[in-house]
This record gives structure tokens, C-alpha cells and sequence, in this order.
């Protein structure tokens, strides 16, 4: 038992570990009056009937600082028996008392309302009790707000993920991490994206980049929750939404490449190479789409007298189709290809 846990269990029973109660407890004080004034009247009773009747009498006795263990103490004055025995049957009642309970909670709870009431020797009896109690408590409350969290986010996946048009450029673990911050800042339904893709929030009227914005202060709970129950809900939510960016830029690249390889003729030299790599790749036949550009850039320059003779043509021919082939080489060793 460490002294943490002690001095928490001092506090459940209304004693903080470090403050002494001489203030005037007038209330408590009353009933250690009454309490005196009935031994008094009541002192020739026999030892039998006394502590029956004593608590009887006062069986309306409210538990202050000030007179808890003056009750304790009477209550083994009056028992016929030994002070150890006294003590053992009433840490015995006590636990016998919570085991009776149903529910944890119900254990948990009593142990709350009464501690305050009970003498030292059944708080130590019963601290171990009560963390381990407590412990299994706080792991079931655990499970019930992370099982909350998960079905709210798989509402709002559902709800806000089609919306975004997340950036392409952009890893799919930024985009999660953003996403996150937004739901842990409060936000839900209002996590949208601005025109470069990036999620927002809304704020004062504005929609503001969540990356610009300090990472808000999370419980070890909240955090715990939100790494290893949440991440990847959100994460596989946005996969599709990042892939459907990733693809349209993709789907216009292809675009652009082909209407480029149809300008080849156009184009600068030194931009050919790279125009007519990009734009046979999307033909079903690379090789002989590549022959078939070639042949016809040769054949219009053939028609504008650039040759003087056909070694002219033939360098030119096998210039063209080795400025190619050399591109190709540099960009699959650079890992660009």
C-alpha cells in the first residue's frame, strides 16, 4: 500500500492525511454529549444490555472528524468482549457488507458513502479491497467511453469523410493526425477541407487549417483512446478519400501526357524525350507507339528539307531513338520511372 493510496483512502473517509480538525465542530460535538449525558444516567446497567441500548439511543449519530472515533472507542468500552475481538467482528461486518452488494459499482459506492465512517482499523483492513475494487471499476468505466468514442467516430466517418477532398500530396497519416486533433479539439461534424485539400475548422467565421493551430491537452485516457482505438478508424476511413484525390491528379496527368504527345512535333527538343515516354505509356503497346512517334517527327522534318542525305536521316533516326532510350535508362536508375 503506498502512502498515495493511503492518504487518497483518508480522503474518501473525510481525514486529510496532513490536517488536524481543531476548528469547533459544535454538531459533533453534540452527540459526544448526548452520548455522556445517557452513560451517565445509564451507568449501573448490566454490560449485556448496555451497548445494545447505547446504540439504540443513539442511533441517529451523524460521523464528524471529531467524534468518529470517540464512537469507535465506546463501542469497544461497552462490547463484552476484548478490544482485538471488537475490532476483528466489526472489520468482519463491515467486509461482510460489501460482499453482500451485487454490483462492483454498488461496492465502490457504499464504500464512498460510509468510509467516512469507519474506524481506522477497517480502512487499513479494507484498503486493498478497495483499490483493487477501484481498479477494476475504473477499467470497466475505461471500456465504456472508449467504446463510446469508437461508435461516435464511426458515425462521423460516415457522415463527414465523403465530404473531403483531401490534398494528394499529402500523407494519409497527416491527413489522420489532423483529423484527430479536430474530432480531440471539440470539433465533429464541422471538420471540413479548404481548396489545397488541408482539414479545417471552423473559427470565428473562418475555416482555419487545423496544422496551424496548437495541439490541444489530452488526458492519458483521452489520449490513450485516441492512439490506439481511433487512429486507425479514421485512418482506414480517409485511405479511400486520399486514393479518389490521388487518382483524379492521376486521371489528369494521363490527360495532359497524351494531349502533349499529340503536340510532340511542338514541343522543344530537349522536352521530347520526356513528352514521348510520359504519353506512350498510356497505349497498349509502348514500343510500338514510341517507333510510331518517332516515324512520324522524321517523316515531317523529311517533308521540311532538313536532310541533305540519308546518312543525315539515319543519324538523325538513331540519335532520336538513343536520346530515348538514355532518358529511360537515368530515370529507372534514379527511381523517377
Amino acid at each position: 500500500m503506498t502512502n498515495i493510496q493511503a492518504n487518497i483512502l483518508k480522503d474518501i473517509a473525510g481525514n486529510k492525511p496532513t490536517v488536524k480538525h481543531e476548528r469547533n465542530d459544535s454538531f459533533g460535538l453534540s452527540f459526544i454529549n448526548k452520548s455522556e449525558q445517557w452513560l451517565q444516567d445509564n451507568k449501573d446497567l448490566s454490560p449485556d444490555t448496555k451497548l445494545n441500548q447505547w446504540m439504540t439511543n443513539n442511533s441517529d449519530w451523524s460521523f464528524t472528524p471529531n467524534n468518529r472515533q470517540y464512537y469507535w472507542d465506546t463501542v469497544e468500552t461497552l462490547s463484552p468482549g476484548s478490544k482485538e475481538e471488537v475490532q476483528k467482528n466489526v472489520a468482519l461486518n463491515t467486509r461482510n457488507k460489501l460482499q453482500g452488494l451485487k454490483t462492483l459499482e454498488d461496492k465502490e459506492n457504499y464504500f464512498r458513502d460510509k468510509a467516512h465512517t469507519f474506524p481506522d482499523y477497517v480502512h487499513k483492513d479494507l484498503e486493498e479491497y478497495f483499490f483493487n475494487l477501484r481498479g477494476i471499476n475504473d477499467r470497466k468505466n475505461l471500456e465504456k467511453t472508449r467504446i463510446a468514442q469508437i461508435l461516435e467516430v464511426d458515425n462521423l466517418n460516415k457522415e463527414v469523410s465523403p465530404k473531403l477532398n483531401l490534398a494528394p500530396n499529402v500523407s494519409l497519416e497527416t491527413h489522420t493526425k489532423e483529423y484527430l486533433k479536430a474530432y480531440d479539439m471539440g470539433f465533429s461534424t464541422s471538420i471540413a477541407t479548404d481548396s489545397s485539400g488541408r482539414i479545417t475548422v471552423p473559427i470565428e467565421g473562418q475555416d482555419v487549417p487545423v496544422f496551424t493551430l496548437p495541439d490541444p491537452t489530452l488526458s492519458l485516457e483521452e489520449e490513450f483512446i485516441s492512439l490506439n482505438d481511433l487512429t486507425t478508424k479514421v485512418r482506414d476511413s480517409l485511405k479511400p478519400r486520399l486514393e479518389h484525390s490521388r487518382n483524379e491528379v492521376k486521371e489528369s496527368e494521363k490527360l495532359a501526357n497524351m494531349a502533349l504527345l499529340n503536340r510532340v512535333h511542338t514541343i522543344p527538343e530537349e522536352f521530347r524525350a520526356n513528352v514521348i515516354i510520359d504519353g506512350v505509356l498510356h497505349h497498349d503497346d509502348p514500343i510500338a507507339k514510341t517507333s510510331a512517334v518517332i516515324n512520324d517527327l522524321i517523316s515531317k522534318e523529311i517533308q521540311s528539307g532538313k536532310f541533305q542525305s540519308h546518312s543525315e536521316l539515319s543519324r538523325r533516326f538513331f540519335d532520336m531513338h538513343s536520346t530515348i532510350h538514355n532518358t529511360l535508362f537515368k530515370r529507372i536508375n534514379d527511381g523517377t520511372s
